[in-house]
């Protein structure tokens, strides 16, 4: 299944992620729901600069829902939270 739609079946209302199908997303729909481009949040990861932690699992970047949902809420960066750097 192609990532963007997979991401709007999952996506219940403004504001609210849906946990139960995956704890995670790509970083590629994480920069969707930011309103970003997939390379602008590819390069903030690797300068440390993503406002929200990205999980390294494997090959693939990964997001968890919650993180971004706390942003989403609250605007602010997860505190203490190393986004990648290195």
């Amino acid at each position: 299944m192609h990532d963007s739609a997979y991401f709007q079946q999952e996506q219940t209302s403004p504001g609210e992620i849906d946990l139960t199908v995956c704890a995670t997303i790509s970083l590629t729909q994480a920069a969707q729901t930011l309103g970003i481009h997939r390379s602008t949040a590819w390069d903030l990861h690797k300068k440390g600069g993503f406002p929200v932690p990205v999980l390294r699992i494997g090959s693939r970047l990964r997001v968890t829902k919650a993180s971004l949902e706390a942003f989403l809420l609250t605007g602010a960066d997860t505190p203490g939270v190393d986004h990648g750097r290195g």
